[in-house]
């Protein structure tokens, strides 16, 4: 009776999961098309005196992090899966784990170059305020992401380490 419930508050989790990381990518592929094609937030504002074609083009330049970042989220759906068997020291899990964290390193690597490109073609002053606050925010999302990413790694090695451990201590009995 316990293993039903345990299953069941299991599955509860899985669904829950999934629903998110779908909010997740849903998000992540929406917000650099509304923000730089559909105008909305301060940047929007800034894409509004762009042309068309200029709007195209920060749109290419702003994307990138966001879909590493959707790419290993989706990860998370192979873990799903894995999960839903009790699987989740299995390789397919961990290995989408590890994805996980070379998506979100990937993003972070990829931000920097993604906001050069943004600011040669809204040509903001570096004397500008609001290139203060805009610059800090986007080293703590870089440092933010990078660091979770290598929390996904490592995270997915011990899971590794522990599932073949378990083997062969396993195969002793």
């Amino acid at each position: 009776m316990q293993e039903k419930a345990a299953r069941s508050r299991l599955l509860g989790w899985i669904r829950l999961l999934r629903l998110l990381v779908w909010i997740g990518i849903a998000l992540l592929l929406l917000t650099p098309a509304a923000t730089w094609l559909g105008g909305f937030s301060y940047a929007g504002e800034v894409a509004k005196g762009l042309s068309l074609g200029g709007r195209f083009l920060a749109y290419a330049y702003a994307a990138p992090p966001f879909l590493f970042v959707a790419a290993g989220l989706a990860q998370l759906l192979v873990f799903c899966r894995e999960a839903k068997d009790a699987r989740v020291f299995a390789e397919p899990a961990t290995r989408a784990i590890r994805r996980l964290g070379y998506a979100l390193l990937a993003a972070s690597a990829a931000m920097p170059l993604a906001r050069l490109l943004l600011w040669t073609l809204i040509v903001q002053p570096p004397e500008a305020p609001q290139f203060k606050v805009i610059t800090f925010s986007i080293v703590l999302a870089i440092a933010v992401s990078a660091t979770f990413g290598l929390v996904c790694i490592v995270f997915a090695a011990i899971l590794k380490e522990a599932s073949a451990l378990a083997e062969e201590n396993a195969s002793f009995l």
